[in-house]
């Protein structure tokens, strides 16, 4: 993606264990109308979502909290030029429609 923001329907929980990469080359929002198509409580999905950050690193990722939970609240993404960190997203066994954000922070190459 490009710009600040990451487009609406961007990420299409129709297309079952997928995995989402974004290499950031600025500050990131995901808002509300990200992701489409969110299975209900009674079904369990699960997508991936790579974050990478290039060679300037310090871009910064928020997540709305009306529909992403993290863990305590909070969503740490690493900051360091060229780190990469992967979160699973799960839909809510709680909420239709909410997404809980799982982080693995700084993985190597």
């Amino acid at each position: 993606t490009t710009g600040t923001n990451v487009g609406s329907g961007q990420i299409d929980w129709l297309k079952t264990n997928q995995c989402y990469a974004i290499v950031l080359t600025n500050n990131v929002f995901f808002s509300d109308v990200v992701c489409t198509n969110v299975p209900d409580t009674n079904s369990f999905q699960y997508l991936q979502l790579d974050l990478i950050q290039d060679a300037t690193g310090g871009r910064t990722v928020t997540f709305t909290n009306s529909i992403f939970a993290g863990i305590n609240g909070t969503f740490a993404i690493t900051s360091t030029s060229n780190s990469w960190d992967s979160l699973t997203l799960l839909n809510s066994r709680q909420t239709n429609g909410n997404v809980a954000v799982i982080p693995v922070n700084n993985l190597k190459r």
